[in-house]
């Protein structure tokens, strides 16, 4: 019986010396680099407002420009998206007003959005012509 026991013992600390192993531990470094964009952010004022080069009613001094956007606008509307550096597909789906706002912003000039909206419903051809005017003349500060 004694022998019996004894074993039990061994067996019952073979098994308690097994669970208070200490195990050693794998140490993972994990960096993670988060994605940076880089934004070209306006500051408001950072440079003087102005009118625009050539008067919304102006369009009747440009006459090579009133004739192309008055018979050919689609035509005289991808050449000016064109000059300003924007793509076909933003012509053909962004129309305008897009672009008018991009060379207001771009150029300083002084104006909102819902005197682009009104000038780009109200009057395109005379709008375009403005558009195209300030593309082909002046350069954006940007």
């Amino acid at each position: 019986m004694s022998n019996n026991t004894k074993e039990q013992t061994e067996v019952i600390e073979f098994s308690a010396t097994k669970s208070n192993m200490v195990h050693p531990q794998q140490v993972w470094n994990v960096t993670s680099q988060q994605p940076t964009i880089q934004q070209n952010n306006l500051v408001a004022g950072s440079y003087s407002q102005r009118d625009w080069s050539l008067g919304l009613c102006g369009c009747f001094g440009d006459c090579k420009g009133l004739l192309c956007s008055w018979f050919c606008y689609p035509i005289y509307m991808l050449m000016t998206y064109s000059k300003a550096g924007q793509g076909f597909c933003d012509c053909l789906f962004g129309g305008p007003l897009p672009l008018r706002v991009k060379v207001r912003t771009e150029r300083g000039i002084s104006g909102s959005i819902c005197g682009d909206v009104f000038a780009t419903a109200c009057c395109p051809c005379c709008s375009l012509i403005q558009v195209a005017h300030e593309v082909e003349n002046t350069k954006p500060l940007i």
